[in-house]
């Protein structure tokens, strides 16, 4: 019998067979990173949105963006709401400020006293019978006046390259949104440089105010934006014309999968990105935070307590009630200042702030033969030694969502790195209760956690849920992408091609209609769809 062929019907089956075999192709080539179209240049643009949420979120962390070495004024030239000759060197962050003062409980030693700009800061003489207390926001109130809208501006940057994170292999939104946190930093830098100008015109300090180590991190994120944004530019030029970056000289395989047809599903995978991304910022912030476990009575544990025959009545009553707060690299303890409300007047209780060391730093306190740091003063070796195993599993959980972040389109080895880090986070969790509980041993009063140890539990269920999306995208794209091939010429619906996806076979049928019944001449005629063996459908007419 011969054959006729129905050229209508050979076009869109055709173009359905090809265009089912192009997204099929793609979405393969994309979780493969031999195939995924993806340059070393483009990879490389993707590693440094990375490094640039990085810098500005560290500038977030960090409380220096001004400094000065010499805050106080000569006792004849203090301005209102100005510090004395005793006041050395002062720094401003965005939330808090820190003034080094001496401390006499400590030897005289000369440490950072911090506060909030809704703190009272109380200055007094060295006799304590002449006090004035006035909010930190009231004596600075340039940087009070401004340092909201450095936040808003600050935080629009970091969430510009967040959005791209979730978007890794798309450089073309890395790049508009690498742009827009370039702009959004040297915003923010700008307004701080105004405010400090301000403020050093306002005589409140000594000493010319500078930016700190917090201005010169969101400075270095404005930096490798640029770099980055240059770098993706001459990458995607080079992807559209030059094939330098580029070994796949095909044109039609020669660009990442459309993004309908990269297998990536908006609701599981992209989400589980922008998960993952904020996995490792909530980290990355914690990490430096003291504020993990908190006392109301330290008792002489750390030994910061003075000799028996030193004290005073208020003395012991501090030795009894001292408030302290621990975090991963800080601790922070209650202590008397005398320049700053320490000596109070009899009638009146001193004021008592928090002053915060590093672990490795030493304090000699007054009376004591000995200086020690706070790995001396807290517990064992073994104290130690759990504090550094909760460092090394954060920074592991950090390094692992933040490679989940880099390589987000890779579905399956996301999903691995999220898990683990997660995993991280439980083994980090477990190590700073055992601290904990070391250190309650010790205090007249157990420790509790506080609010940073609370987001470090939800950052670990974030990285979770995030892997378990991973995981399902990941199923879909299984199915969808990575199984056999549906049978076109026998679709075989009672399912004895094997592994033919019911969804595929749904598509090519309404597509294609491989039978169908037609009225010739009132003869009924069958009309069944094959290939020939030139690979082109046919129809035979019987």
């Amino acid at each position: 019998m011969p054959k006729k062929k129905d050229s209508k019907l050979t076009k869109a089956e055709a173009r359905a067979k090809k265009e089912e075999e192009k997204r099929k192709q793609q979405g393969k080539e994309m979780q493969d990173l031999n195939t995924d179209h993806i340059s070393l240049c483009g990879r490389f643009v993707s590693m440094l949105n990375c490094v640039i949420i990085a810098f500005f979120v560290a500038s977030v962390a960090t409380d220096e963006w001004s400094f000065t070495e010499a805050l106080g004024h000569d006792a004849e030239e203090i301005p209102e709401g100005g510090f004395g000759g005793y006041a050395g060197r002062a720094n401003f962050g965005l939330d808090k400020l820190c003034i080094e003062v001496p401390i006499a409980n400590w030897n005289n030693g000369t440490f950072p006293v911090c506060y909030s700009y809704d703190d009272n800061i109380q200055t007094c003489d060295e006799a304590g019978t002449s006090c004035v207390s006035m909010k930190a926001s009231k004596r600075f109130s340039k940087y009070d006046d401004g340092r909201g809208k450095v936040q808003i501006v600050l935080w629009l940057a970091i969430g510009a390259s967040f959005f791209g994170s979730a978007f890794s292999e798309r450089l073309i939104v890395l790049l508009i949104s690498q742009g827009l946190s370039a702009l959004f930093g040297i915003i923010t830098v700008a307004l701080w440089g105004k405010l400090q100008k301000e403020t050093n015109d306002s005589g409140i300090s000594n000493d010319e105010l500078k930016l700190g180590f917090s201005a010169i991190l969101a400075i270095a994120g404005i930096i490798t934006s640029v770099v980055s944004l240059a770098m993706g530019i001459v990458d995607f030029l080079h992807g559209r014309g030059i094939r330098c970056c580029h070994d796949d000289d095909n044109e039609e395989h020669a660009s990442v999968a459309d993004i309908q047809n990269d297998g990536i599903k908006l609701q599981t995978g992209r989400l589980a990105a922008l998960l993952a991304t904020a996995v490792w910022i909530l980290f990355l912030i914690k990490a430096t935070d003291p504020e993990w476990s908190e006392t109301d009575r330290l008792g002489n544990a750390g030994d910061f307590c003075l000799p028996q025959d030193m004290r005073t009545p208020k003395d012991d009553i501090l030795c009894e009630n001292r408030r302290a707060e621990f975090g991963l690299w800080r601790f922070c303890v209650e202590e008397t200042v005398d320049y700053l409300g320490g000596r109070a007047g009899p009638n009146k209780n001193p004021a008592k702030p928090l002053i915060c060391l590093s672990w490795n730093q030493v304090v000699t306190v007054t009376g004591q033969s000995s200086s020690q740091n706070g790995n001396d003063r807290f517990g064992d070796a073994s104290s130690s030694t759990l504090r550094q195993t909760v460092a090394g599993t954060m920074l592991g959980a950090i390094l692992l969502a933040a490679a989940a972040d880099v390589y987000s389109e890779k579905l399956l080895p996301s999903a691995i790195m999220c898990i683990s880090a997660g995993v991280c986070g439980i083994a980090a969790m477990g190590a700073w209760v055992k601290f904990q509980d070391n250190i309650s041993k010790y205090a007249k009063e157990d420790l509790r956690i506080m609010g940073t140890f609370a987001l470090i539990i939800v950052g670990w269920m974030v990285a979770l849920v995030a892997g378990v999306l991973y995981l399902n995208n990941y199923e879909y794209w299984r199915r969808q992408y990575a199984g056999r091939q549906p049978c076109l010429p026998e679709l075989c619906y009672s399912g004895t091609c094997g592994q033919t996806n019911p969804d595929d076979i749904d598509r090519v049928k309404n597509d294609t209609e491989p039978e169908k019944k037609k009225k010739k001449k009132g003869m009924e005629v069958k009309v069944i769809i094959q290939h020939g063996d030139d690979g082109e459908p046919e129809t035979t007419v019987i």
